[in-house]
This record gives structure tokens, C-alpha cells and sequence, in this order.
């Protein structure tokens, strides 16, 4: 992976303006669930992040990528960190608005086989694969980097305690009585998203 990223940054694909590190948590899962983001475009960053009542593990990783892709408004190249192998290999690799010949993820054979997995059966939370596929397309690269959990990265433990915080917003509304509905402050969904006030991507 790492050679494959040296030759397509040595071709222009992968000169990252945005980086970003990402996270999710579900506890018990499934059950309760939040997920975060901490983007980084030069010396400035944001924060986002969000929750859901009833969700899994896999799916708040799969959202915190997804609400990192559409919180850059424009093209552009990114490479965003996760600690699940599990999205890491799914995603893979893109150039151009597509996936990568050698790098590419898992989420190009599903798409090409009508989100079907090689066993014929449906792609588990393809709602958010086909999302995701959406968004990678808009953007110049888009490359997935596997980072360590709770290996001591400051910005994954930032994530990490994002979306723990959101878990535990849910957990305390369900406490108040709600039973459904979403948290927190992704652009897409809920108006300004969270931010260091200092400054801000233009993204």
C-alpha cells in the first residue's frame, strides 16, 4: 500500500490537502452509537461529530468517514485515517473520481456485482456504501490509511473521544424517555458544524 501511494503521489493523484482522522463507537452493540471526525486542511481543522439511537459499530465507523467526505464542499484530495480494517479495506484507494486499479476496495467489486457480496448475499449496510461510493466520486483522491486504536495518536484518542461523547448524549435522551432521532453537528445534517474557533477549513 504504502508503494502504490508513493507512485500516485509521484503522479499529482495523492497530494492531500485535507487530512483527517476518524472514529466510531456502539455500546452495547448494537445499540447506542456515536461517531467523530477531526479534519486537518494546513495549519487549520474542524471537528464534527454525531450519534443515533439505534445503530452498530461498523456503521458509525462507516458514518464518520462518509460526514468526513461530504464536509469538504469541494473537490478535493484527502487522506483519512480510520482504526476499523474492516472500512479501511472496504474503501481503498481512488483517483479521479474512481477506485484505484491495484488499490481499490472491497466497495468496487460490491458495486459491480449490484452490492452483492461474492456469496450472492447483500452487502451489510449497503445504505451507507452507496453514500459513500457517491461522495469518493466528487473528489479528486481519496485514500484510506489504517491507524492503530488507542495506540496513543492524539488525533485518533480526539476522535475516539469525540464519539464516545456522542454515545453518551444518546444514552442520556434515552434515559429522558426519546427513542429515536439523531445527535450532533455534521454540516450536512445539522447546520455548522462543530470547530476549533480559532479557524476553520474553507472546505
Amino acid at each position: 500500500m504504502q508503494n502504490l501511494s508513493a507512485a500516485l503521489k509521484d503522479a499529482g493523484f495523492l497530494e492531500a490537502e485535507v487530512v483527517a482522522y476518524t472514529d466510531g463507537a456502539c455500546h452495547p452493540n448494537p445499540g447506542p452509537g456515536g461517531w467523530a471526525a477531526i479534519l486537518l486542511w494546513r495549519d487549520q481543522r474542524k471537528a464534527i461529530s454525531g450519534g443515533e439511537f439505534k445503530t452498530t459499530n461498523n456503521r458509525m465507523e462507516i458514518q464518520a468517514v462518509l460526514e468526513t467526505l461530504l464536509a469538504c464542499k469541494r473537490p478535493v484530495s484527502i487522506i483519512i485515517y480510520s482504526d476499523s480494517k474492516y472500512v479501511v479495506q472496504s474503501i481503498g484507494q481512488w483517483a479521479g473520481g474512481s477506485p484505484t486499479f491495484i488499490g481499490a476496495g472491497w466497495i468496487a467489486k460490491w458495486r459491480a456485482n449490484s452490492w452483492r457480496k461474492a456469496d450472492n448475499e447483500d452487502v451489510i449496510n449497503r445504505d451507507l456504501w452507496k453514500k459513500i461510493w457517491d461522495a469518493c466520486v466528487r473528489h479528486r483522491s481519496v485514500e484510506l490509511r489504517h491507524v492503530r486504536g488507542h495506540s496513543g495518536n492524539p488525533l485518533n484518542e480526539e476522535a475516539d473521544q469525540l464519539a464516545v461523547a456522542e454515545k453518551l448524549k444518546i444514552r442520556e435522551r434515552i434515559k429522558d424517555g426519546k427513542r429515536s432521532g439523531k445527535s450532533g453537528n455534521a454540516p450536512n445534517e445539522r447546520g455548522a458544524a462543530q470547530a476549533d474557533t480559532r479557524s476553520c477549513p474553507r472546505l
